[in-house]
């Protein structure tokens, strides 16, 4: 479903008996639910850090003598966080670095380090001035990545980042998960409108909805966990 849809099915549950066949210029109840849906969508994705569809892939180029970057240096603009560390399941590093020269073979795993222990480190001394092929890296107090050693050439990094939440706004904007999973949207309208109007008729009905698709959400976009081995 694309917002206006929603924002439809959304008038047609709480009783509402139309809803205009736009979502620009709106004005009165309609405005209300069209809020409400909008609202509904970002509190869902903001609900948890570790739902599948906002993770996204990056490729950046790291360049001589620079060892900060900012989500913009490498075009992010949808940005909300880095993914450092490992894949839970696997152990395999999420960042890598590959110098100009190299080939793919010799992409290597980089790993992140806390920000106090990074700067405490090899951001001060003679290790701040040392440049080579990165071997660490951090996050610092201001979502910029740090890399250590300084670059001393051209790389590309790649890794794993988490998108920020996406803003419905014009009619055909589509939610970007799964279809199957839309409805929740429609349910969590629901109870922020019943919240608004101070309803007490129908919001154990959303409820109950809404908890049943977000069961179904956290199975299917959050990841899986792995049941660790015997120990001997």
């Amino acid at each position: 479903m694309n917002y206006l849809q929603l924002c439809r099915r959304t008038a047609h549950e709480s009783g509402t008996s139309s809803f205009p066949g736009t979502v620009s210029g709106l004005n009165g109840r309609p405005l209300d639910i069209a809020n409400w849906v909008q609202q509904a969508w970002i509190d869902i994705q903001n609900d948890r850090a570790e739902w599948l569809w906002l993770e996204d892939r990056f490729e950046g180029t790291l360049l001589a003598g620079i060892s900060t970057y900012e989500a913009s240096d490498f075009g992010l603009t949808r940005f909300r966080e880095w993914k450092p560390g490992k894949d839970p399941e696997t152990g395999i590093a999420n960042f890598t670095v590959q110098g100009a020269n190299e080939d793919r073979a010799q992409e290597a795993p980089i790993y992140d380090m806390t920000w106090g222990r990074f700067w405490r480190t090899y951001d001060r001394g003679a290790n701040a001035g040392r440049t080579e092929k990165p071997l660490v890296y951090t996050v610092d107090t201001q979502e910029r990545l740090r890399f250590w050693p300084v670059p001393d050439g051209s790389y590309t990094v790649r890794g794993l980042c988490r998108r920020s939440a996406q803003r419905l706004t014009a009619s055909d904007d589509v939610p970007e998960v799964h279809e199957d999973h839309h409805m929740i949207i429609v349910w969590k309208a629901l109870l922020l409108l019943a919240a608004h109007d101070e309803s007490i008729d129908q919001p154990q009905f959303w409820h109950t909805n809404y908890t049943n698709m977000l069961g179904d959400l956290q199975r299917v976009e959050l990841p899986r966990i792995k049941v660790a081995g015997p120990l001997v």
